[in-house]
């Protein structure tokens, strides 16, 4: 059990259109490309190319439009390209020479991620200066995310980090090497070996199977000789035909 999703605003440059043909296939498929960077918070960035499904001789976006874009994601941990395989994407066609252009789109250049992997160690701590000079240097702990996903017609493995960070994290534990968490968060930087960070927003640990097996209801009882009415000339007063309504509800 395992994904890698992203999704944010991308600028997107050097568009282009490509096919593909699977094997033992002549079915073609089409692809618009896109160059563009996936964005932090501490307002570092990673080179990404960004790959979508498109009709034959679609119109390619003009250079340095800004869309906000839904994709799976590969992202290597030496800070190499990042893969986006995108399910949406919705530009933002106004005027790309006006200074205002930027202004009509929402102020949020880091991309979002979310995904559930598996927690492969690398745990730490690092320290941030504080904001105030009577303030003590705030701790941030850091552990390694294993996540893979399908993009680009195979499964591929990432490696990130993940980063509780902030005062709300000073007492929380940290899930166990191994285990299975479902978390999301903003990409916050760039660590020196070229590993994407997020900043945890919220994090579910253990995630698995239920422990107990589901108790399953018995199937009802088709014995009885008596027929559903589907028209009656009087309402009924058992409890189990009764439906009820509560303000600002449909009944049905």
């Amino acid at each position: 059990m395992s994904s890698l999703n992203i999704c944010g605003f991308f600028c997107l440059a050097s568009g282009h259109c490509v096919s593909s043909t699977k094997p033992n296939s002549t079915f073609k498929t089409y692809y618009c490309i896109y160059d563009t960077t996936v964005q932090c918070a501490s307002a570092a960035a990673v080179g990404a190319e960004l790959r979508i499904y498109s009709p034959m001789n679609d119109v390619i976006l003009t250079d340095n439009m800004i869309a906000l874009v839904f994709a799976r994601a590969h992202i290597l941990s030496s800070g190499g390209t990042v893969l986006l395989e995108a399910s949406h994407l919705y530009p933002f066609p106004h005027d790309l020479s006006s200074d205002s252009y930027e202004d009509t789109i929402a102020n949020v250049p880091s991309a979002f991620i979310f995904g559930v992997g598996t927690v492969g160690g690398g745990y730490g701590m690092l320290e941030r200066p504080a904001k105030f000079s009577d303030a003590p240097v705030e701790k941030i702990k850091v552990f390694d995310i294993n996540i893979s996903d399908y993009v680009r017609n195979s499964t591929r493995l990432s490696i990130m980090q993940l980063m509780q960070v902030g005062p709300h994290w000073m007492n929380a534990r940290v899930p166990i090497a191994g285990s299975t968490v479902h978390f999301f968060g903003p990409c916050w930087l760039i660590d020196p070996t070229g590993k994407i960070a997020i900043s945890i927003e919220s994090i579910v640990m253990n995630l698995g199977g239920p422990s107990v097996p589901p108790q399953v209801a018995p199937p009802p009882d088709f014995s009885s000789p008596s027929k559903c009415k589907c028209y009656v000339a009087f309402p009924s007063t058992t409890s189990s035909s009764v439906l009820s309504a509560q303000p600002g509800t449909l009944a049905m």
